[in-house]
């Protein structure tokens, strides 16, 4: 299966934007735990070693090129687009955004979510060397876990892109049937997390594994165990690196599992004292996750609109994570307040575009 393993290491990414003959960059580079350098060349003949903007001389599509040098081995991977500096200043289609929902394995739906008309064409580029013309695509990969998806609306002369790293779950493995790899999340909710890997290997000697808890931090411990900054859905990566010896060849594969899961450290409403509750993700799209010690009463939940009106009221899980159904809202600010035993507590939210 075909994605190498330089590039699964190694995960270059960038989209843009533009001022005149300025290109705008936002690098979204990640690497699995590498120590690793970036190098620019920018289609005009210029090159950098430095994240930075560029000034073109002259208007035109260039192709731009970003790769990721690893520091300690012989292993690189690099990441190319097209970017347009146009004649004209552009407004149409400036702030492009996107969401997207699950909808089955490694399967999502993508969702222009830009805050401006538009009547132009658009580009889906989702990491994986395929691209969709459609407004909504969807859109499966072989390979789980982290992939950087890349809209452009683009309207005459006119270019906006926004791109984003998105995450799907699964198992996959370039050893055949010769390795399996998978893990258990044994740990509840609070600190620490704890993972469990389970390893299947036959004609083929194991080498390393490494961990990627989805918070940006990776460790090469044989059980994963992780202390999380703060609550929230992450999505963990175990892969393990193998090599398959079949004579007189030796040649070197991986197998790759991720799953996410919600980790939270639970309180009380009478704990929280003067600091804010703690929800996520907000903003929010179709659920809002409230994390709550167990307790003698069920807390009661209202959100409030701008006006100081209730919207949605339920009463929340006495005995842990509570989740918040959100479909049908418009998206704009709210209010969400937890009540229980007569202790009150608020935190502002926002409902983004589905």
């Amino acid at each position: 299966m075909g994605q190498p393993l330089c590039d699964v290491l190694l995960r270059p990414a960038f989209h843009y934007s533009t001022q005149g003959l300025t290109m705008i960059v936002a690098d979204s580079s990640t690497t699995y735990g590498v120590p690793a350098t970036a190098s620019w060349n920018f289609g005009d003949g210029a090159t950098a070693t430095i994240d930075g903007n560029h000034e073109f001389a002259t208007p035109g599509i260039y192709e731009v090129c970003l790769t990721l040098n690893a520091v300690d081995f012989t292993c690189s991977s690099t990441f190319c687009r097209e970017v347009t500096i146009p004649l004209v200043e552009c407004a149409t289609t400036a702030n492009t955004y996107f969401t997207w929902q699950t909808i089955g394995t490694n399967t999502l739906l993508m969702s222009d979510a830009s805050f401006t008309a538009f009547g132009g064409d658009y580009l889906w580029e989702f990491g994986d060397g395929t691209i969709s013309t459609d407004p909504t695509p969807e859109h499966a990969w072989l390979i789980p876990g982290p992939h950087f998806v890349t809209l452009t609306r683009r309207q005459g002369a006119c270019i906006g892109t926004y791109g984003a790293w998105v995450q799907v779950d699964g198992n996959v493995g370039t050893c055949g049937p010769n390795l399996f790899v998978d893990f258990e999340w044994v740990s509840g909710g609070g600190d620490p997390a704890v993972f469990e890997p389970s390893i299947t290997a036959n004609n083929v000697t194991p080498l390393a594994s490494i961990w990627s808890y989805g918070d940006g931090t990776v460790d090469t411990s044989a059980t994963g165990v992780h202390f999380y900054a703060a609550p929230g859905p992450f999505q963990t990566c175990l892969l393990v690196g193998a090599i398959e010896i079949n004579p007189p060849d030796i040649d070197s594969c991986f197998s790759l599992v991720c799953r996410t899961f919600d980790y939270y450290t639970a309180t009380s409403v009478a704990a929280i004292n003067d600091d804010p509750l703690r929800v996520w993700p907000n903003p929010f799209t179709s659920e809002i996750n409230i994390p709550l010690l167990a307790g003698p009463h069920a807390p009661l939940i209202r959100l409030f609109d701008p006006l100081g009106r209730v919207v949605l009221q339920a009463s929340g899980n006495a005995a842990g994570l509570t989740r918040l159904q959100t479909n049908g809202l418009t998206a704009g600010a709210y209010i969400l307040e937890v009540a229980s035993a007569g202790i009150r507590r608020r935190i502002p939210v926002l409902k983004s575009l589905e």
